[in-house]
């Protein structure tokens, strides 16, 4: 069963109220919708990327690197950058 990070989980009941927002006839369409969802972690995923990205030439000797997320500090890009805060660097 999935848990969300606000640590809400997805159960029969949660579904069920998901597809009762939908018309009769798209309710079936919504749940094998939902059936293809992949669960990502976004910040290992950008993590492994971060961290390739730094190991490229032009980033090999530099002692920091400057990352600027968009938008406000309450969206999720500024919540991403601040856990890339530490990533390890293969030089150091």
């Amino acid at each position: 069963m999935f848990e969300s990070r606000t640590k809400r989980r997805v159960t029969p009941a949660s579904t069920t109220a998901f597809l009762a927002q939908f018309p009769d006839e798209l309710q079936e369409v919504a749940l094998t919708w939902l059936q293809h969802i992949q669960w990502v972690e976004p910040e290992n995923e950008l993590m492994k990327a971060f961290i390739k990205l730094l190991e490229q030439e032009p980033f090999r000797n530099l002692k920091s690197v400057a990352l600027c997320p968009l938008g406000a500090a309450s969206d999720s890009a500024s919540r991403l950058a601040y856990n890339l805060r530490d990533v390890p660097r293969a030089d150091g």
